[in-house]
C-alpha cells in the first residue's frame, strides 16, 4: 500500500502506533526586505541546505523535560530547497499526547543549526480507538 506523506505542515495528527504518513517539512529562510522592495507580506523561501551532511528530527511531549526528547535520523528530500523528511520508527507514536518537534541540520564544520525562522513543528498522537 502506498501512502502519500504529509507535506510541509506545521501541525498534524497521527494515531497511536502508526508509522505513516511520514512527516515532510520544508525548512524556511526569511527574506530580508530592503528600501527598494515593494511593501507587502514577508516572503519566506526554502532554506538552501546544500553541503549539509546530516539531519535529525528531535521531538518530545509538550511539558516533558528536555532530557526525554527523542532524536532520530531524518533524510534530505531536496537539499537545495530545504525539503526534509522523517519516517516514524517503532515506538515513536506509542504515547498519546501533544508533541513539539524540530529538524536539526549538521554541516561539514560540525556546526548544528535549526533553519532560520523555523518554529517548532506541532503534532498530536491520538488514541487508537480499536485498542
Amino acid at each position: 500500500m502506498s501512502v502519500v506523506p504529509v507535506k510541509f505542515l506545521r501541525r498534524f495528527r497521527i494515531k497511536q502506533g502508526d508509522l505513516f504518513p511520514s512527516l515532510e517539512h520544508q525548512a524556511k529562510n526569511h527574506k530580508v526586505r530592503t528600501a527598494t522592495d515593494v511593501v507587502g507580506p514577508t516572503i519566506l523561501s526554502g532554506a538552501n541546505l546544500t553541503g549539509a551532511t546530516a539531519v535529525v528530527f528531535v521531538f518530545r511531549l509538550v511539558g516533558a523535560l528536555p532530557a526525554t526528547a527523542v532524536t532520530q535520523t531524518a533524510v534530505f528530500v531536496n537539499r537545495a530547497t530545504g525539503e526534509l523528511r522523517y519516517d516514524w520508527q517503532a515506538g515513536d507514536t506509542d504515547v498519546e499526547g501533544k508533541y513539539y518537534g524540530e529538524f536539526i541540520v549538521t554541516f561539514p564544520t560540525g556546526e548544528r543549526t535549526l533553519p532560520v525562522d523555523d518554529p517548532p513543528i506541532r503534532f498530536t498522537v491520538t488514541k487508537d480507538l480499536d485498542t
